[in-house]
């Protein structure tokens, strides 16, 4: 028997980029599906901060032209996130895979010599 074979692999679970993978899926997933969520929660806090910032300005300062926030224009977003989640989720699956198909060849050439038998 070999190092090639599958049953001398070691689990999938045994390596780092398998998890670093797993658990930036799992962050996509979720920001996914709290983005509706955040965006109304973001836009309502963001409103209050606004509405404070204009009551506490003077009567002789005209009003301010901006607008308040809204669930889908809002001051803090998750972009950033989902950008670093997808690079996460890219970098670690290739890593995974690159990993994966390597050592068994690795092992191969390493014990084949050996094996005069």
């Amino acid at each position: 028997m070999t190092a090639t074979d599958s049953s001398q692999r070691s689990p999938v679970t045994d390596s780092p980029w398998f998890w670093f993978y797993l658990f930036c899926t799992a962050a996509l997933v979720a920001l996914v599906l709290m983005r509706s969520k955040y965006g109304t929660r973001q836009a309502e806090i963001e409103r209050q901060f606004q509405g404070r910032q204009r009551a506490g300005q003077t009567a002789s300062q005209p009003a301010p032209a901006a607008t308040f926030s809204n669930e889908r224009r809002t001051m803090i977003q998750l972009d950033a996130l989902f950008v670093a989640m997808a690079v996460g989720v890219a970098i670690g699956w290739c890593t995974f895979c690159w990993q994966r198909m390597r050592r068994p060849a690795r092992n191969a050439i390493i014990e084949s010599p050996g094996d005069g038998g």
